[in-house]
This record gives C-alpha cells, structure tokens and sequence, in this order.
C-alpha cells in the first residue's frame, strides 16, 4: 500500500498534533493505482479532501465532551483502496471505510472507483450500465440480497433498497478480462441491523443486458445466460 500517513503528515500545517489528537486518519491505495500517473493524481485529490469532514466532526465531538465533561477519544477514519478486476480498459477499486466517532460503535462504509484507461479518468458503473441495466439487474440483486440476509438470521428488508444508490463495482470472475459480474458494496443498516454487518451482492449480467450500452469494450454478458 502506498504511504499516507506519511504524505498526510507531510502536508499538515503546525496544529498537526493537535489534529492528531483529534483524529486517526489513514488512506491508502495499491500500487498498482500508484502505477498510473492520473488515477494517483485522482487518488491524492480524494486524500486530501477526505480528512475535513472527518476533522471537523471530531472538533464538535470533542468540544461538546468538554462541555458534558465527558472523556473524549480520538476518532478514526481508515480508507484503504484494493483492485477488484482489471482489463485492458478498466480498474475496477473499491475502497473500505472504517470510522469511530465516539458513538456506540465503530461504523463501516464503502466507495468504487471505475477507471478508464482510454480516456484516462474516473468513471462509475452507474454511468457505464446506465439506469435501464440497473433496473433489469434490480430483481436478481433483491432476490439475492433477501437470501444473505436470511441467511444471517436477519430479516430481509420490506423494501428492498435501490441498486441504483449502492455501491457498485465490477468483478471478472473467471479472468477472462470480461466484467461479467456488478459487484455490491452494502454496509450496515442499509439492509438489515448493524448487528448483522455489511454484506456484499454479486450479480451476474444476463444476455442482452448490455444491448442498449454504448461502450461495451470491457464489459460482456455471461456466455450462456
């Protein structure tokens, strides 16, 4: 993983003591996004906005523990980016979140990143598939969240939240170079108790799926469905 607390450190003013008191920041990505001059650009550009908010929220916890006089700890926010399929158009990265903040307990989150290598920038699975795949995609992806869910003792949710507004990846499950699965990124509360965690969604795209996607390069149905 490429170095961040390090080059965060690097780029914090005098208080950075103080801030560090305040919050354990880390992010980090793999070197293979390190390898590619403008997704690194991209990839610093999203460190370097990362700890505001997180630093501002830590300011107000700390300065209302006082008022309460009520101990405060240090709050964390760890985001660590990893590749999860690659092609020769494509990196697909998601990125893990873990944050305190001096709640009843730790929380978790998540991000995707799509990054074009022909046109050199970011891109979505959202902007990929467009919002007609997403709403053929939606019943499987109900169907199999229901099931995970179930399957943890959980009860699935009475409606089933959007595909549309989850964190979406892509995986190449056989490495053949072809994305042929949407890989979902649910983290708790969205589908079931925080007790029953995060889950993840795999769902393969059927054949025709991709019939009215534009740019299609990378991306292909599974053979057979």
């Amino acid at each position: 993983m490429i170095a961040l607390a390090a080059l965060l450190l690097a780029a914090q003013p005098a208080g950075a003591a103080a801030e560090r008191a305040l919050l354990d920041f880390r992010y980090d990505w793999p070197a293979e996004a390190e390898a590619i001059p403008a997704l690194r650009t991209e990839l610093q550009r999203r460190r370097r906005a990362a700890p505001d908010e997180a630093l501002a929220n830590a300011r107000e916890t700390s300065d209302s523990s006082r008022d309460a006089h009520v101990p405060f700890h240090t709050e964390m926010h760890h985001q660590s980016w990893s590749v999860e399929a690659r092609n020769g158009r494509y990196l697909a990265l998601t990125a893990d979140i873990r944050t305190d903040q001096n709640g009843a307990h730790p929380n978790r989150g998540f991000e995707a990143l799509i990054w074009d290598r022909r046109r050199n920038r970011p891109t979505s699975v959202r902007a990929l598939l467009g919002p007609a795949v997403l709403a053929r995609l939606t019943p499987a992806f109900c169907s199999h969240l229901a099931a995970a869910v179930q399957a943890r003792g959980g009860e699935p949710p009475s409606h089933c939240p959007p595909l549309a507004e989850q964190v979406l990846s892509f995986l190449d499950q056989d490495g053949n170079g072809r994305f042929e699965t949407v890989h979902v990124l649910i983290p708790p509360y969205v589908a079931a108790s925080y007790a029953d965690g995060s889950f993840v969604v795999d769902v393969l795209l059927n054949r025709g799926d991709l019939a009215g996607v534009a740019d299609r390069e990378g991306l292909e149905e599974t053979p057979g469905r």
